[in-house]
């Protein structure tokens, strides 16, 4: 199954994830991002496709003692490399999909799917599942700090089984957002930063 094999890629690459990006830029815009989103303190959050943490830890820097970081990610192995960076009474990881949530219904503020978009094989289910466990009034973004032609250009490049995980136009994933029940708030497709952010209605 595809996404065996996916989980498999990731795990092979987990340790050396870190190292080939530069983790000081990113977490700083992604707290500038934070910030622009007006993440509250007491939020319950899910960082769907949590990776090696980068998006989790930065929630938790921004959140206070009632908030709540669900990290989810298909690979045990970059869970493994998340949890020897920072460890949290407030973070939960959870190894699963986007289709399968082990949330309750209307049980969460904000879901961000932080550079993990393209690789969910089944997008519009997905998209129903984060309707699910959002309560009303909840948000979803689906955030890349490069561009989208970037993006597809390392998928691309990058050999079975990613080779087609492509990021579609920030105004068709909007589009699509809007068939599943959420208003949309922001479509940004940019050469430093791919956003689409959409409201429960």
């Amino acid at each position: 199954m595809i996404l065996e094999e996916k989980r498999a890629f990731f795990d092979r690459l987990a340790k050396s994830w870190d190292s080939a990006q530069d983790l000081h830029l990113i977490r700083r815009r992604l707290k500038e991002g934070l910030e622009e989103l007006q993440v509250g303190e007491s939020e319950i959050v899910l960082d769907l496709g949590s990776g090696t943490g980068n998006l989790s830890e930065c929630l938790l820097s921004r959140l206070g003692n009632e908030g709540r970081v669900l990290a989810v990610d298909i690979s045990l192995g970059m869970h493994f490399e998340a949890a020897k960076k920072f460890k949290d009474p407030r973070l939960l990881r959870i190894c699963g999909d986007g289709l399968f949530l082990p949330v309750k219904d209307g049980s969460l503020k904000r879901v961000i799917c932080f550079s993990s978009w393209p690789h969910f094989s089944h997008p519009k289910g997905v998209i129903r599942e984060i309707n699910r466990v959002l309560a009303p009034g909840g948000f979803l973004h689906i955030w890349h700090l490069i561009s989208r032609e970037r993006v597809n250009l390392i998928h691309s490049q990058a050999g079975w089984p990613i080779e087609k995980d492509l990021l579609i136009p920030a105004g068709e994933l909007a589009q699509m957002l809007s068939q599943e029940g959420f208003s949309v708030l922001e479509t940004r497709d940019e050469p430093d930063r791919y956003m689409v952010s959409g409201v429960k209605s």
